[in-house]
């Protein structure tokens, strides 16, 4: 069952009204606890899971459920337990195999990440969230060929996916491949004009490329859009375009380069 953001209040209405004329249905717990859970209540999610569970004991769904609400709380433990438990209970269920990936990649146990992200795309070939989670897990090991492609096959899956692209963008970026970055960038602005982050992250890659114009636009625009942008960065630009002028003394590109880096997310 799928609830719209807006149907939220109404749907949870309508689910103690199914509770009060039938206490023992342990699905309507569940998703009541779903709906507090899209809400970011997750002490009150955590609660309908435990009745569920308590009234079935083998309902892998709320297990899994429950432990996401868990990892959401930061109790990496206690969520990876929950889904242990979910997929002793149902072996094919690819969502509690990618939210014990997600778990794992929090705790810095990429191995086991990209082990459960591996068995939730077996299952789920079609599965775009798992091939970007898992993307992301390679980048932070540092293969970032790996990354670039399960980004691709996330993209190729769901072609509005801004968070692949974005990501994507970020390890070109990583391999120096700043026009492929930049029209990942431009993929996600598209896709979401008032996106401070990904206008911050593109000007700085044109920074990059020494197209000091586009970074300025972009970078102004970044802070337009209330991103907080360090007035040093726009010092440097300022000073790049004093030399290409004539109206500064030549200064160490190498340094300020470094400099910008220090600051892309």
């Amino acid at each position: 069952m799928e609830f719209h953001k807006n149907d939220h209040d109404k749907a949870i209405v309508d689910i103690n009204k199914a509770i009060e004329l039938n206490p023992d249905y342990a699905e309507a717990y569940d998703i009541r606890g779903v709906l507090w859970f899209i809400r970011g209540d997750f002490d009150k999610a955590i609660a309908g899971y435990d009745k569920a569970i308590e009234l079935k004991p083998d309902y892998a769904e709320a297990y899994n459920n429950r432990g996401d609400a868990w990892l959401k709380k930061g109790n990496y433990n206690k969520g990876i337990s929950d889904i242990d438990k979910a997929i002793e209970l149902k072996s094919d269920y690819a969502e509690a195999y990618y939210n014990r990936g997600t778990a794992y990649k929090k705790k810095a146990q990429h191995d086991q990440a990209i082990s459960n992200y591996d068995k939730a795309i077996e299952l789920k070939p079609d599965y775009a969230e798992a091939y970007n989670n898992r993307g992301t897990t390679w980048f932070i090991r540092g293969d970032n060929n790996k990354a670039i492609a399960d980004y691709g096959k996330a993209i190729a899956l769901k072609s509005d996916y801004a968070e692949a692209y974005y990501n994507r963008a970020i390890a070109y970026t990583k391999e120096c491949q700043y026009d492929l970055a930049i029209s990942d960038y431009s993929k996600v602005i598209d896709l979401n004009q008032r996106d401070a982050e990904a206008h911050y992250n593109r000007g700085i890659t044109y920074y990059l490329k020494k197209e000091y114009d586009n970074a300025w636009n972009d970078l102004n625009r970044a802070q337009d859009l209330g991103y907080k942008i360090n007035p040093k960065i726009f010092k440097m630009l300022r000073e790049q375009k004093e030399e290409r002028t004539g109206k500064g003394q030549e200064r160490g590109r190498k340094g300020s380069a470094l400099y910008i880096i220090h600051f892309f997310k």
